[in-house]
């Protein structure tokens, strides 16, 4: 997430998407036409269940929607497809009203691509969508976006339990000497001198990877719009350069000054 040279934070996996204006051509068989050179990259094809992607509030309407819950309302379901890479690197995730971009991390060693490649993908697949969603007189039109990185934290030489979440994040639950583990969440507005564009959720989890006998730390950022005036890609893009900037600043301000100088950010 965070940019700049020698910068490899531990991000896990990326996820540029919108939720649109619902295209009723968007289904199953059709997706190898309107997705063209993007689904012979991606053919291996899973359906799962379909993602709703949460509404957030104008504070002057009301709070903020608690974590886990949502105020989406909808009388028809539909099927989400996920289109997976070769390499499992990448996955469009398609359903009628809804369209995404993962980023996801296969090997230890993998390179982070970082922000502007991730978006610079995103716009590739949305332009090929629109195009042969026009086939059939529809197009992507977003009405909200949404930004996530997934950071999975390892043991490293600042810590390697649970109890020692302080060490790497700037987090406290005021009884550091006796936590055997810590979870926090949070959301912030994201705003500018005039406007409330959304807002940023922040979570922490511990969990434990029983293969390598492990103990690890999730910590997952997302940016999440109001819903935007008239539909626009030009909204969207928009919104996750802002999204972009509010989460980098987040992570930063996040992490022990000890993490950051090990991850370069």
């Amino acid at each position: 997430m965070v940019d700049g040279t020698g910068a490899q934070p531990p991000v896990n996996e990326v996820v540029l998407s919108v939720a649109m204006v619902p295209q009723p051509t968007l289904i199953g068989p059709r997706i190898p036409e309107i997705f063209g050179p993007w689904y012979v990259e991606h053919q291996n094809v899973q359906v799962v269940q379909p993602y709703m992607m949460p509404i957030e509030q104008d504070p002057a309407i009301g709070p903020a929607v608690p974590p886990g819950a949502t105020l989406n309302f909808t009388s028809v379901i539909e099927s989400r497809y996920w289109l997976n890479s070769e390499d499992g690197a990448e996955v469009v995730q398609v359903q009628p009203d809804y369209l995404a971009l993962n980023w996801k991390r296969t090997a230890p060693d993998q390179e982070y691509p970082h922000f502007a490649a991730l978006r610079e993908r995103f716009a590739s697949l949305t332009a090929s969508a629109s195009e042969g969603l026009q086939k059939f007189g529809g197009t992507v039109g977003p009405v909200r976006a949404e930004l996530t990185y997934i950071n999975l934290i390892e043991p490293n030489s600042l810590w390697e339990n649970l109890s020692e979440v302080h060490r790497i994040l700037n987090v406290s639950s005021g009884l550091v000497e006796d936590y055997e583990q810590f979870s926090f969440a949070t959301s912030l507005p994201i705003r500018d001198e005039r406007d409330f564009h959304g807002r940023l959720h922040v979570t922490i989890q511990p969990s434990f990877d029983w293969l390598k006998a492990e103990p690890r730390i999730n910590l997952n950022i997302t940016a999440r719009s109001l819903n935007f005036p008239t539909s626009s890609c030009e909204r969207a893009f928009s919104f996750f350069d802002r999204a972009h900037t509010v989460a980098n600043r987040a992570f930063r301000n996040i992490l022990t000054a000890e993490a950051r100088e090990i991850w370069g950010v």
